[in-house]
């Protein structure tokens, strides 16, 4: 038996290595995601907190209590505060806080377990590991990605440190109800009631562990009277806001339940879901059952372990169920997995505490599935990574357009705020230096060029490709897009500067090839007022904090619009549709055919006109259609099922003048093999009613789309 034992206790120790390798590698992964999502770029809720400073001209104490939707995030707050009068609110203090403060949470379990002596030395390590897993899981990454979300870090790391703390705390005799841990249990629940509203859930959990533990009744009881206390003074002048609302709740428990089983099954989709949700309530009944069994026997002199684990699980179990009720008729956001979090963690170390013992054969099944759940989800790292570049490319280009004072929506809308708390709050960042103005350039905006910059002749290669009006009332401007790479280190060109002609900087740009192509295509998106846009507006990339470079073809906007010309010649290229072969079908508007031109009139937002070729499509790289538009507006084209990704789409940045328009369906995958002989061109998004569009053709064109071609290029009329 001795010598079946050692290969067994080999291979345990190889896997309790490989857990807190996979551990470890899991939170190096977490900080290499927030490394390539940061922004100084505010994402949603700071903008709000922004408009709060700027507008309200509250007391210190009153900016603290007052209300943000449903929540009193007193504590966060002190936070955010010192990040933005300290740190220029940059968001850095803010991230590297959420990293302390979960870094002391994993400290916090892994020192709960070595001094319980509860797990031998390999037990332990997979414990690490488990626990680095769960805390730093790409599941909750929305978690390390934006600063604001300290505010569910920070009551789920007290909501712990309170469960661990009253543990602790009943080692004292039962004479002695209360104590210095017990006192430091107290505290962290009541900080993490006021850091977020499910901080509030803690205080019956700690009830429950207190009498499960055995603690004298007067501990649980003047804990629960603590509880009450602290909810009636978050009760004073509380308004519940209409989306959190518990009215008609019976009506849509399904609803309700049903994203409580998302919010606690998410993680677990690498795998499957339906086994996340089986697990999930496999792993409550568990819970429960320990529970009933530790409040029925009372050790009133144990110092349970298990107890403890099963608190802190019931802890984020509990928060998850205030996040469903609270959250679920607005959706899910990844940031809600935090307490999901750690329910998994600390089942998984109670079923790791109930697996080790001398005679226990269970430990190595358990580390095999541990590790097999740890590294499902190996298959999402290049979709994560992806998804953190286009998260931090969406905020620097909408940071641009705000620092630039135009509303394109097409890249503000990815900070879905409203505009006076975005726009409304620029020159109050501007004057504090703080948030998109902290760092150069877009501190610069308004000085010359020249006074902070030399300018490296052929130091950038590129081009301006196109230049369109974003019309808007209050914030109307230029959107110009081109291609543009460091000519020597053969890098993107990651921020790009505009100037009027006397060299004043009036906006800024930045690299979207990742938003744009999902490969890294060396492209562009500058903004720049309309008040320049009446003169010559010069582009120039940034090269570093006091380089920049001019574009080597075309980094002058003479004109508003600026089209190139298109490259090839219509005779030369395949025409598939003329208003000579007959009216496409049009849904959504009304059609009609004069002197050679079909001319679409837009009733709706969703103008559809479906043109049958009765040519093999896949034969071609693009459609090209000659038309003019009279609203700038989006544009779709799709094919085969229409639907789940067969399509393509973009935005027509000229109206009012013969355009061809150069549609790259071979950039759909799904082109090649679905194309057919059947396309559908609908010209028009939300601004489409009331507008006409006319098409003089389409033609198939076999030229490849140029390297950082758009869906969508629109150039000037050929020379014939």
């Amino acid at each position: 038996m001795q010598i079946l034992k050692r290969p067994a206790n080999f291979i345990a120790q190889l896997f309790s290595w490989l857990c807190l390798g996979t551990g470890v590698v899991t939170a190096g992964f977490m900080v290499y995601l927030t490394a390539l999502s940061y922004s100084v770029v505010p994402w949603m809720d700071p903008w709000y907190f922004f408009f709060e400073l700027d507008k309200w001209h509250l007391p210190f104490w009153k900016l603290l209590w007052i209300q943000h939707i449903e929540h009193r995030i007193v504590f966060p707050k002190l936070f955010y505060l010192a990040d933005f009068y300290w740190f220029h609110g940059t968001g850095l203090f803010l991230l590297i806080s959420i990293y302390v403060i979960e870094t002391a949470h994993c400290a916090l379990l892994i020192w709960f377990l070595r001094t319980s002596r509860v797990l031998g030395p390999t037990a332990l390590r997979s414990a690490a590991g488990l626990i680095l897993f769960c805390l730093f899981c790409p599941a909750q990454r929305e978690t390390f990605i934006t600063g604001w979300q300290i505010a569910y870090v920070l009551p789920t790391f007290l909501s712990t440190l309170a469960v661990i703390a009253l543990a602790v705390g009943s080692k004292s005799k039962s004479s002695k109800p209360f104590s210095f841990w017990v006192l430091t249990a107290w505290i962290a629940a009541l900080i993490s009631s006021f850091s977020l509203l499910s901080g509030f859930s803690i205080w019956p959990v700690l009830c429950l562990e207190g009498v499960m533990l055995g603690m004298h009744r007067r501990t649980w009881i003047t804990t629960g009277a603590l509880g009450a206390g602290a909810l009636m003074l978050n009760a004073i002048g509380f308004h519940l806001y209409g989306n959190t609302s518990l009215a008609g709740l019976g009506q849509h428990l399904g609803e309700v339940l049903a994203f409580f089983d998302f919010l606690m099954a998410e993680s677990w989709e690498p795998i499957s879901f339906r086994v996340g949700v089986a697990a999930t309530y496999v792993a409550i009944v568990v819970c429960i059952a320990i529970l009933l069994r530790r409040v029925a026997r009372r050790p009133v002199k144990d110092f349970c372990v298990r107890s403890t684990l099963i608190a802190v699980a019931l802890s984020g179990l509990a928060a998850t169920a205030m996040t469903t009720l609270g959250r679920w008729r607005l959706g899910f956001a990844n940031r809600y997995e935090e307490p999901v979090s750690v329910f998994w963690c600390a089942f998984g170390l109670l079923l790791l505490s109930l697996v080790e013992s001398r005679e226990s054969k269970l430990l190595l099944p358990v580390q095999l599935v541990l590790l097999f759940l740890m590294i499902a989800g190996k298959g999402r790292v290049e979709s994560l990574v992806r998804e953190a570049r286009v998260h931090s490319q969406s905020l620097n280009l909408a940071g641009a357009a705000f620092v630039s004072g135009v509303k394109d929506t097409h890249v503000t809308s990815a900070i879905p705020m409203a505009t006076e708390s975005t726009f409304g709050e620029l020159n109050f960042l501007k004057e504090h230096k703080a948030a998109l103005y902290a760092t150069r350039p877009a501190s610069l905006i308004g000085t010359r060029l020249s006074d902070s910059y030399r300018v490296v002749e052929n130091g950038c290669g590129g081009q301006v490709k196109s230049a369109g009006v974003v019309l808007d009332k209050t914030w109307p401007g230029v959107s110009i897009r081109g291609t543009a790479w460091d000519a020597l280190r053969h890098n993107p060109i990651e921020t790009l500067i505009t100037t009027d002609s006397t060299g004043r900087i009036v906006g800024l740009g930045a690299n979207d090839s990742v938003i744009r192509s999902g490969s890294p295509q060396l492209t562009w998106n500058a903004f720049s007022p309309v008040s320049a846009a009446r003169k010559q507006i010069r582009v120039y990339g940034v090269l570093s904090d006091h380089d920049v470079c001019t574009l080597s073809e075309g980094s002058v906007v003479d004109t508003i619009p600026y089209l190139a010309q298109f490259p090839e010649p219509l005779s030369t290229i395949t025409r598939i549709w003329s208003p000579a072969d007959g009216m496409p079908r049009v849904v959504g508007g009304e059609a009609t055919i004069s002197n050679g031109v079909l001319a679409i009139r837009s009733e709706t937002n969703d103008t559809q006109a479906l043109f049958n070729t009765k040519i093999d499509l896949s034969q071609f790289s693009a459609l090209v259609i000659k038309a003019k538009f009279t609203r700038l507006d989006t544009v779709e084209m799709f094919f085969g099922r229409e639907i789940d990704g067969r399509g393509i789409d973009g935005f027509v940045s000229t109206i009012d003048q013969w355009v061809i328009l150069r549609a790259n369906v071979e950039l759909n995958r799904y082109w090649r093999s679905e194309a057919g002989t059947e396309v559908r061109f609908d010209p028009t998004g939300a601004n489409g009613p009331g507008s006409i569009t006319l098409i003089a053709g389409i033609w198939g064109s076999k030229v490849s789309a140029s390297p950082g071609s758009d869906f969508f290029d629109v150039y000037r009329i050929p020379k014939e």
